[in-house]
């Protein structure tokens, strides 16, 4: 008892620190009660996204879980998950194939190929049934390649369980070789099996006798080998830099203050995205703090994140986006490895590796490999946004990337009522909002009354276009119906026939008072004057979208047309307008797609 209590109090002050260190409360699934045996090791799988929740709140302490699941759970333990992905689409071998879900497929195919399941004598896997003890610890002993050490102690089960045991998988838990295991036991023996040795003892000739060399555990256990940047800084505070105060060795983070050591060979560490910048003066102590300082002048906002112990911080991270807003190309999966390609404002960047470790989001949401391949298959276009370690220069192929934020759906859409050009840049006003774009990527300038879809990038520019409809107007008539003055000028809007208007920074010429049409072209907008030449004698109201002058029709403009009924004195929509008698002369003005948008009827 004495030494499952003691490795219990390791592992339970671990996690502990892993969670106290980042200022992140324990998840509190409803289920978990806070004193329960497992509460830590739930803790611990949770915090590494090996095991979560369900969405109701729960852990589900008490729900057996299948073959296929358990097969998920030691593949993600193993750090291999994204490798899995690779596999999604092949076939395992096993009988009964085709019950193995779909989620599961790739975790359950690597296992069987690195001989962590074997299936049953009849060539089947059961993924849907339930994995017991006795199944579950046999996976955990030969993922830590511990198989022959097993086999050599005892016929399965028993020389299976034995291994368990002294490689202490079991510990905290009573073991009932036929009984299905339940999450909350499955939590138990994942959580142990990070901190499981992975060597094995030599024989006196110098060879490996396939024993555990416990001894080893600090130095080779997964928790160290595969989980080392969470485990060993545990997870962060991130926020802006507030300040940065040298003479007494303070940095202020996200509100809080922190302390740090400047000596420049011990104290805090400053790295990029998790790696040294290779800055000239060193990232240790004071001459990391100074080259930080530097970097944060050339790029204000950025946000870090400090690993600290209590309120000293003990190593500063930046979290620099390299190649923001690069167009995404390609999504590359094979067996062994995850790549995808970008076009970095005109330059093609091949080749960035996504790593088992790396973060990916959808719109903000996490998302694997496998999904983001297929999100982007779907798609009519995407942006992304990469972290790679140590550089805060420009993204380059072959880079491996800490985190990708991709974005799909992050659109705007609707009718452009006004463009212009500030110190910011060109923008488009869509929906009443100042829409800043980017031509980079093959993104044009829209015209007044274009229809467009756009997508935004994470600084909420707009750099693609995913299906403008509807050609742009380079000259078209409406009603000028006022103008409005603030902090940003005077804003001149202008009305079509439909109550839709659209605005503009420069005053109607020919002096245009308010009510009078107007003519838009070449960027400006004149007086209505009338021609020389009318259209035609007469006209009919063939319906509320065509009009007929003399024996010609001619459509009506999808936003409608106005009249300026000279005869009767009025002017109204066409749709509402009704021939008067006594018309002399009837002038047709078009917009640039040859459609009538306003008609002038003089007695």
């Amino acid at each position: 008892m004495k030494k499952r209590f003691r490795s219990l109090v390791v592992l339970a002050t671990m996690v502990a620190l892993v969670l106290s260190m980042s200022g992140i409360a324990f998840a509190q699934f409803s289920d978990v009660a806070k004193d329960a045996p497992y509460a830590t090791h739930v803790e611990l799988l949770n915090s590494l996204g090996i095991a979560k929740g369900y969405p109701d709140g729960t852990f589900g302490v008490n729900q057996p879980m299948t073959r296929q699941e358990f097969a998920v759970f030691v593949v993600r333990a193993m750090g291999k998950e994204r490798l899995a992905e690779g596999f999604a689409n092949n076939p395992t071998g096993f009988k009964d194939d085709k019950q193995i879900g779909d989620w599961a497929r790739g975790a359950v195919y690597l296992a069987s190929q690195m001989g962590i399941i074997a299936g049953y004598p009849d060539g089947t896997f059961k993924p849907q049934g339930n994995v017991t003890h006795a199944e579950a610890l046999t996976m955990l002993v030969r993922a830590l390649g511990f198989k022959k050490y097993a086999e050599d102690l005892g016929a399965w089960p028993v020389g299976y369980l034995l291994a368990a045991d002294n490689l202490g998988i079991t510990e905290g838990l009573t073991v009932f070789p036929n009984v299905p295991m339940v999450r909350s036991e499955m939590a138990i023996a994942l959580a142990n099996t990070l901190f499981a040795t992975t060597a094995k003892n030599l024989d006196p000739t110098g060879l490996n006798d396939g024993s555990p060399n416990k001894d080893k555990a600090s130095e080779t256990a997964w928790i160290v080998t595969v989980w080392k940047k969470v485990y060993s800084r545990a997870i962060g505070v991130t926020g802006t830099v507030d300040s940065i105060t040298t003479w007494n060795n303070t940095i202020v983070v996200g509100g809080k203050t922190y302390s740090y050591d400047p000596d420049t060979t011990n104290g805090v560490e400053v790295t990029v995205n998790g790696a040294s910048p290779g800055w000239a003066g060193g990232t240790k102590g004071s001459n990391g703090i100074s080259g930080l300082q530097t970097f944060l002048n050339n790029n204000p906002g950025t946000q870090v994140t400090v690993y600290a112990e209590g309120t000293k911080a003990k190593a500063i991270d930046v979290i620099y986006w390299n190649g923001k807003n690069a167009k995404l190309t390609a999504v590359n999966i094979t067996s062994t490895s995850v790549t995808i390609d970008v076009n970095d404002r005109g330059t093609n960047k091949t080749g960035i590796n996504i790593s088992p470790n790396t973060k990916i989001t959808i719109d903000g949401q996490q998302a694997t490999a496998q999904q983001l391949k297929t999100a982007f298959q779907n798609a009519a276009g995407a942006l992304v946004s990469i972290r790679v370690p140590g550089s805060d220069g420009a993204l380059a192929a072959g880079n491996s990337a800490v985190e990708v934020a991709v974005l799909i759906n992050n659109t705007v859409s609707g009718k452009v009522t006004a463009t212009g050009t500030d110190v910011k840049g060109s923008y488009a006003v869509i929906n009443g909002q100042k829409v800043y774009f980017d031509t980079t990527y093959g993104l044009s300038a829209p015209g007044l009354n274009a229809s467009v879809v756009w997508l935004l990038g994470t600084d909420g520019v707009a750099y693609l276009d995913l299906s403008s409809t509807g050609p742009a107007l380079t000259t078209f008539q409406a009603r000028y119906v006022g103008s409005q003055q603030d902090t940003s000028g005077t804003t001149y809007t202008y009305q079509y026939a439909d109550g839709s208007t659209v605005t503009g920074n420069t005053a109607p010429g020919g002096g245009a008072a308010v009510g009078d049409f107007v003519t838009y072209s070449g960027a400006s907008y004149s007086k209505v004057t009338l021609p020389t030449a009318a259209t035609g004698t007469s006209i009919t109201k063939l319906s509320a979208t065509s009009v007929k002058v003399g024996s010609a029709a001619y459509a009506i403009a999808p936003y409608g047309a106005w009249v300026d009924d000279q005869v009767s004195n009025t002017k109204k929509a066409y749709a509402d307008w009704t021939v008067p008698s006594g018309i002399n002369a009837v002038y047709l003005f078009f917009n640039s797609n040859g459609e009538v948008d306003l008609i002038v009827v003089t007695p």
